[in-house]
């Protein structure tokens, strides 16, 4: 088992850490909450799995929209959704947690479904990392031997509020949810309530699939 992560849970330890990967805490809170107002938009007739689904893919669209005047270019390589940074040691991708997303306890989150085999392979690359946050100075080096660091945008919503952390995976369970975190940055929650009024209504649990599906395509 993995040991306990590094938490980031202070306002100015958190805004340094974020730094450090090229990231804003504005920028994240802003990509949550459209991926939340999107959400809010879904009613009662549409399928159970479509507002976490929705909240999913529109929180991925609004990071990478956001992150993309910094250079930052979406990958979708092997149908797994993430957000490069420029010089591609960062990544971020988004999904659904559990309901120890957010804080700081006993215990700490996992993500609420298993994840394929290109999230194992994330986590194996987080485990060579620690990478430096910095471009190669070879400029002769191989591209193909840089690995990205990925870090799970993890989010958990009910009635009352939305939960979110970034986080640096370190480990799986047998049924490949990822249970275990080198890093953790914990950002406040969000109340619903305090959000502007939108259409539709918002589903009641966060009980759907995340829509983070891993294919397993070899590479090639």
């Amino acid at each position: 088992m993995a040991n306990p992560a590094q938490t980031h849970d202070q306002p100015e330890g958190r805004a340094a850490r974020l730094f450090e990967l090229g990231l804003e805490e504005r920028t994240v809170e802003e990509a949550v909450i459209r991926g939340l107002s999107a959400r809010q938009t879904c009613t009662p007739f549409h399928p159970p799995s479509f507002p976490g689904t929705t909240q999913w893919a529109e929180t991925h669209a609004a990071i990478r929209q956001l992150l993309a005047p910094a250079g930052w270019t979406p990958c979708d390589r092997r149908n797994y959704s993430r957000v490069l940074s420029p010089n591609e040691r960062i990544a971020v991708t988004v999904a659904t947690g559990d309901l120890h997303t957010g804080s700081i306890g006993l215990f700490e989150p996992a993500t609420r479904y298993p994840k394929g085999p290109a999230t194992r392979d994330a986590v194996e690359d987080n485990q060579l990392s620690l990478l430096p946050l910095v471009p190669a100075e070879d400029p002769d080096a191989d591209e193909e031997s840089i690995v990205a660091q990925t870090w799970i945008l993890l989010l958990s919503t009910d009635e009352q509020e939305l939960t979110y952390e970034l986080s640096l995976p370190a480990e799986q369970d047998d049924e490949g949810r990822v249970v275990a975190w080198s890093e953790r940055i914990i950002f406040s929650p969000i109340e619903i309530a305090a959000l502007p009024a939108r259409d539709g209504d918002a589903a009641d649990d966060d009980d759907e699939d995340d829509g983070d599906i891993d294919v397993p395509i070899e590479r090639i």
